[in-house]
């Protein structure tokens, strides 16, 4: 039985991610759009896409932005109001703040009331993703109660949930199910099955909170088994992803299956966002396995399987992951240089919202002089033209030449760092090349070195032999060999390349050990470049036996000689 407290912390970080965050998902209907006006056929069928798949939806919508354009308000800022929805579910707020306020200007609230508490639906939408619960739910309550002053059944139901789902987040768990509950009972009674599934699966998580691990089970499976009916796959996806988190403490074989029936469903919608957001809960169970390498393959396959735009949405967490992983296996080197690039793109796809966010706040300036061009022909032409309207403009305009001087400043900083970052990258990996150089030359001279030695075996043994040899031209061939194989020239030529590649490594070992001889100095070298003991024996001309002494004499004289530490991690580390 999972505890009660880590039960809190796995619904509050994991659950509302697979279900609250997906709310809207299935209340937009043809039929519940068409009840408060909006029966633009574009938007019936892109909020019929959406829960399918969010991309599809959103590039349809954006598609149709210019036939949108020459409709009415009303359409318009249902337009907006949606685009505004896709953002909130893409995790860009600054983009959906933007199109929230395109959708306001565009509305009179005082002309069309289900349209307003429409618009107010998505403010709180915003709000709670944004983490402004109290202001999130003043909007979800102000929504509500103008659905229900006009007995709009469908609204209300959607509205009881998006409140439940404010309230959750608050940690007022009496009220999240008093209003889930409200949410149930209208769906069970329009028997809408697939909104029923929803109510199903966040109930689960408000009720595994509570200690009621059997019944939460129970509403998954029930959630599940509507959508298999109805072939809901949005949804199905997410309930298999939430019975995948429920069994990962407990059965990883039964965790596994679902997180295979996830992929499956995700591929078939497909929903490539989704389908990254189970892999990485994949690549982070197998860390906590301590399956490193499956992991790591896991974390390679979501960058070959993302698109350039996606990955550089999902590049942080990768590389936050990659990090942890790092940290892991001890290579802390790594794991730093992963956090840092993780922080790093952060900050960038930050910028990248924000100028995104600018460029709707100019196409929405434009929008208004545009409209305001056709609107002088109308009989309302000196109240359009008012002082009020003009100084407004004026200050817009201002705000949003401000608003670009910030940006430029912000880029230029930006780029100055992206500059530093590449220089960084590239010494590092110019570092990792010559080591690798080193490697190759050390391995090389082993390599020759052994040849030598095999060579000087036979000559000897020749010598050896009874019978007429040529003893004489023998010896000075071995000799010669054994000049060749003792000849200090290759070992100075590498040891002036490894001086150039590690200039301060002979200093710092020397300050911790300043008795070391040249002999166990040219060891250690050997040990930095992560040779084995048989590589360095061959290149030294020393038995492994040998070499095994010497390694112990030099672990005395840095002091390792009671600890644990391994030789080779702690030259490395120096």
């Amino acid at each position: 039985m999972i505890l009660r407290g880590k039960l809190m912390k796995y619904c509050l970080n994991i659950g509302l991610a697979l279900a609250l965050s997906s709310a809207p998902l299935f209340g937009q209907r043809p039929e519940a759009l068409k009840e408060i006006g909006i029966d633009h056929p574009t938007l019936l069928k892109s909020r019929e896409i959406f829960p399918m798949n969010i991309d599809s939806a959103y590039h349809y919508l954006k598609a149709a932005q210019k036939d949108i354009s020459q409709e009415n308000l009303k359409i318009q800022s249902a337009y907006y109001a949606y685009l505004a929805d896709a953002e909130i579910h893409r995790g860009k707020l600054n983009l959906a703040r933007a199109y929230l306020d395109f959708s306001k200007n565009l509305l009179d609230s005082t002309a069309n009331p289900l349209l307003f508490a429409h618009n107010q639906y998505y403010e709180a939408l915003y709000l709670r993703e944004s983490q402004q619960l109290p202001a999130a739910i003043s909007a979800a309550l102000i929504a509500l109660r103008v659905f229900e002053n006009h007995q709009d059944s469908s609204w209300i139901a959607l509205s009881n949930r998006l409140a439940s789902g404010i309230f959750y987040l608050q940690g007022n768990l009496e009220d999240a199910l008093a209003y889930l509950e409200r949410s149930i009972a209208i769906n069970n009674a329009l028997n809408l099955e697939s909104e029923l599934a929803a109510d199903f699966h966040n109930k689960a998580l408000i009720l595994v909170i509570q200690g009621n691990v059997e019944e939460s089970f129970s509403l998954l499976q029930k959630a599940k088994n509507l959508n298999l009916k109805n072939h809901n796959l949005g949804w199905l996806g997410r309930n298999y992803h939430a019975l995948a988190y429920h069994y990962q403490r407990e059965d990883y074989s039964k965790c596994e299956q679902y997180i295979d029936s996830a992929s499956s469903t995700y591929r078939q919608i497909p929903d490539l966002g989704a389908l990254i957001n189970l892999k990485f809960f994949e690549a982070r169970l197998k860390v906590r396995q301590g399956f490193y390498k499956r992991a790591d393959s896991i974390l390679e396959s979501i960058r070959e399987m993302s698109t350039d735009e996606l990955f550089l949405i999902k590049a942080a967490e990768y590389y936050q992951v990659k990090a942890h992983l790092k940290a892991h296996l001890e290579k802390w080197e790594e794991a730093f240089n992963l956090q840092n690039r993780y922080l790093s793109i952060q900050d960038s796809l930050d910028h990248l919202e924000h100028q995104a966010a600018l460029e709707i706040y100019k196409t929405l300036h434009n929008s208004i002089i545009e409209r305001d061009k056709l609107e002088k022909e109308s009989e309302h032409l000196q109240y359009l033209n008012s002082k009020q309207r003009y100084i407004a403009i004026y200050v817009s305009v201002l705000l949003i030449l401000g608003a670009l001087f910030i940006y430029q400043l912000y880029r230029n900083q930006r780029l100055k760092g992206r500059q530093l970052e590449r220089e960084r990258n590239t010494f590092q990996r110019d570092l990792e090349f010559r080591d690798q150089e080193l490697s190759a030359i050390a391995l090389n001279q082993a390599e020759e070195a052994q040849w030598k030695q095999s060579i000087m075996a036979r000559l000897e043994d020749e010598i050896q032999k009874p019978g007429p040899v040529k003893a004489d031209s023998l010896k000075k061939m071995l000799a010669d060999l054994r000049r060749s194989a003792n000849s200090k020239n290759q070992w100075e030529e590498f040891e002036m390349r490894f001086k150039r590649v590690h200039p301060s490594f002979y200093d710092k070992l020397q300050g911790l050990a300043p008795d070391l001889s040249p002999a166990e100095l040219k060891i250690c070298a050997l040990l930095r470049l992560n040779l084995s003991t048989k590589e360095i024996a061959a290149l030294l001309h020393k038995s492994v036996k040998g070499l095994e002494v010497d390694r112990a004499r030099i672990r005395k004289k840095l002091g390792l000689t009671h600890s644990k530490e391994n030789l080779t991690k702690f030259i490395l580390s120096i």
